[in-house]
């Protein structure tokens, strides 16, 4: 026991250590931000599937010490929380094998309490006015793209069309500001736990991972939430109703963002199914997704209401036979 507990210890401050170097490198290096991200609370998941989360919780507070000499206390304290919250619960989750709903929402959930804290300390102690900082960026923004359209010849017309559209969609961005951030942090947290399970499994330490791509399932009700989002937003819109304004768009993008995952496993399974390589099937999810995400969206609608899936796996069973 004594052994196990050495081990223990000395394994975290060794990758403790590691954490504080992946946070310093991609603190200073843009380019490397995700190892401040992603590859610093992969790491302490790792720490508690091994050890439990007694020893991830000594990991990110070590972590904030080591920092406190390099940044200060203050801003050790900011790049701590960011990525220990849900680096934690990846561990507990996978230690304590939590179904692979659960694995996504509740680090997500902790990611956004943690960036939440982040928002309040530097509004609080560091004076910082994040609603001038998007005002100064909309202004900016704005001034680009008169001086874009000027240097194209464009008429009038057409530059007030685009203008209008670009501000209906700063205007929706800023409504919908909450569930972006939640279903970034959903992206961020399936991506580390992906890490996290990849070290563990190269350690000896084979863990539950989260479902393949083509056996992601969305709610039924997705197709609905879209639809009441839509409804809302334009009644936002024509009638000027203020509550529908704010639940209106987040509902939009909560209900195609689920919808278009059910799309993306939709064309997976189907591409599985008729044995088509990884690699093609990426390659055609990428075009889908970058050139017609409508249709993504549409085939999850359809999926989640025909169950596409389960009709071409069996004409795909047939053929075999």
């Amino acid at each position: 026991m004594r052994q196990s507990n050495t081990r223990a210890m000395v394994e975290t401050g060794f990758l403790t250590a590691i954490i504080v170097v992946l946070t310093i490198i991609g603190s200073n290096v843009p380019m490397l931000g995700f190892l401040a991200t992603i590859v610093g609370p992969a790491t302490l998941a790792v720490v508690g599937v091994r050890w439990g989360s007694k020893y991830s919780c000594s990991a990110a507070v070590g972590t904030f010490f080591l920092l406190s000499f390099i940044y200060g206390p203050l801003m050790a304290l900011l790049e701590t929380v960011t990525f220990s919250l849900m680096g934690i619960c990846i561990g507990e989750g996978y230690r304590a094998q939590w179904n692979g709903v659960k694995k996504i929402l509740i680090p997500a959930s902790a990611f956004v309490v943690a960036a939440i804290l982040v928002f309040f300390i530097s509004y609080v102690v560091m004076n910082v006015d994040y609603m001038s900082l998007y005002t100064q960026f909309e202004t900016e923004f704005n001034t680009s793209l008169r001086e874009t359209y000027s240097q194209q010849d464009m008429d009038a017309a057409q530059q007030l069309a685009i203008q209008q559209q670009v501000e209906s969609s700063l205007t929706f961005m800023k409504y919908a500001f909450a569930t972006m951030v939640f279903f970034s942090a959903s992206v961020i947290t399936f991506m580390t736990s992906k890490l996290a399970a990849i070290i563990l499994r190269r350690v000896g330490m084979p863990v539950e991972e989260l479902p393949p791509c083509g056996k992601w399932q969305m709610p039924k009700w997705a197709p609905f939430l879209l639809a009441i989002g839509i409804i809302l937003n334009y009644w936002a819109n024509v009638k000027g109703i203020e509550i529908a304004m704010w639940i209106g768009p987040n509902l939009v993008l909560a209900g195609a963002v689920l919808c278009a995952i059910q799309g993306v496993a939709c064309v997976w399974s189907i591409f599985e199914s008729y044995r088509v390589g990884k690699s093609w099937r990426t390659i055609v999810l990428a075009v889908l997704l970058l050139m017609f995400p409508q249709t993504i969206v549409v085939l999850g609608i359809i999926d989640s209401i025909f169950d596409l899936r389960r009709h071409f796996s069996e004409r795909s069973n047939q053929t075999k036979y």
